[in-house]
């Protein structure tokens, strides 16, 4: 092993693995060369990891463990399931009765919302057309936002971005 490999190792075996070694009397000669560990810097002044922090890591390490086991499985059934699509055609079908029920409903939907905006002489239809108008411009502008300190966020250039070029009154 390379010198680099050797340090990898020692620096990896936890503390109390070099205890159970040291009991047996067949590791007794490897424990000087594993008991070496190169110098860490100081921590000084950094902080333990929070409770927060720490449960926040267990849970994603246990997300990916349970990922791992379960990713097989997964593909599995994606194969069977695209297998059996294949066969059957399902989402043909779906996608036709999906398409003719939207149609029908849509219909009714046109014939609901224009009984209700004739209400009050209008005043209804105007309310609910000012309250679409205040929902659209707000969620629209929210992932305008969203997507535009994101982008900044991995690091794009503001001059790269249409959208976020500052004018001249900036």
């Amino acid at each position: 092993m390379t010198p680099e490999e050797i340090m990898s190792v020692q620096a990896a075996i936890p503390p109390n693995v070099l205890q159970v070694l040291s009991l047996d009397p067949a590791c007794q000669a490897l424990i000087p060369a594993l008991a070496w560990r190169p110098l860490v810097p100081d921590r000084g002044l950094e902080e333990e990891a929070s409770i927060l922090q720490q449960v926040t890591a267990a849970l994603v390490l246990q997300f990916f463990r349970t990922l791992q086991i379960i990713l097989p499985y997964v593909k599995l059934f994606i194969g069977h399931a695209y297998h059996y699509e294949r066969e059957h055609r399902i989402s043909e079908r779906i996608f036709s009765k999906g398409v003719h029920t939207i149609d029908e409903f849509g219909r009714w939907c046109v014939q609901f919302t224009h009984t209700i905006c004739k209400m009050n002489d209008g005043k209804v239809g105007q309310a609910i057309n000012e309250l679409t108008t205040w929902w659209v411009r707000g969620v629209t502008g929210g992932i305008h936002q969203g997507i535009s300190e994101g982008v900044v966020v991995l690091g794009a250039e503001r001059s790269q971005i249409p959208w976020l070029r500052r004018t001249a009154a900036d």
